[in-house]
C-alpha cells in the first residue's frame, strides 16, 4: 500500500494548534494541485480572504479552508496578512467531513424553523448560528453559500434568501406542526 504523508524528524510531539474555519474556497482540481505544489506563491483567493485569517489572543488560528472540486483532501491556511499560505496544514479527507457538518447544520435549522414558525416564515440570524453552532456565516465567506445551496434544495423549504446577516426562509406549511394552517386542519378533523 502506497501513501504520501508528511514525516517529521525527531519530534517529541506533534505541534497541534486550535483552528477556526472563517471561510471556505473550492478550487478547480488543476488550481488545487498547482497550489499544493507551490504553497509560497501569492494567490488571489488568499488575498481575498486575508482579513479573515489571524491568530487571536487565545492562540486560535482563524483560517481559510481550501477544498478541491473533485478531491476529498484540503488545506487550512492562515496567511497572517500575506497573500500566500504562510501557515498551512494538510487535511486528508476534510471535504466529506465539511459537507457532513453543513448537512447537519441545515437539518438543525430546518427542524427549528419548522417547529417554531406559525406562519411558515422564519429568519435565522448569522450571529445566533455562530453562538449556537460555532460556525461563521458571512456573505462571501463560502460557508454561507454552501449552506444556502443545501437549504435551497430541502423539501421543507419553499424559498430561502441569504441577506447581509441572516437566512430568510419560507417553509411549506405542511412541514410546520405549529402553523396556523396545520392547527386549522387539525381542528377541522376533530369536528
Amino acid at each position: 500500500m502506497k501513501l504520501q504523508v508528511p514525516f517529521e524528524r525527531k519530534i517529541p510531539t506533534f505541534n497541534l494548534c486550535e483552528a477556526f474555519i472563517e471561510a471556505v474556497v473550492i478550487l478547480p482540481e488543476q488550481k488545487f494541485k498547482a497550489f499544493s505544489r507551490g504553497l509560497l506563491k501569492n494567490e488571489d483567493f488568499i488575498k481575498d480572504h486575508k482579513e479573515s485569517m489571524y491568530v487571536d489572543e487565545k492562540g486560535v488560528r482563524h483560517s481559510l479552508l481550501l477544498l478541491s472540486e473533485q478531491a476529498d483532501d484540503g488545506f487550512l491556511v492562515e496567511s497572517q496578512g500575506y497573500d500566500y499560505a504562510r501557515y498551512v496544514a494538510w487535511l486528508p479527507r476534510i471535504k466529506p467531513y465539511f459537507n457532513q457538518q453543513m448537512l447537519q447544520l441545515a437539518d438543525a435549522l430546518i427542524r427549528e424553523g419548522c417547529l417554531h414558525t406559525e406562519s411558515g416564515n422564519w429568519i435565522t440570524d448569522f450571529d445566533e448560528i455562530k453562538e449556537r453552532y460555532g460556525i461563521t456565516i458571512k456573505n462571501g465567506n463560502g460557508i454561507g453559500e454552501q449552506l444556502l445551496h443545501i437549504l435551497s434544495s430541502a423539501d421543507e423549504i419553499a424559498e430561502v434568501e441569504m441577506t447581509e446577516d441572516s437566512f430568510d426562509i419560507t417553509f411549506y406549511l405542511d412541514f410546520c406542526p405549529n402553523s396556523v394552517h396545520e392547527k386549522t386542519e387539525m381542528s377541522m378533523q376533530h369536528i
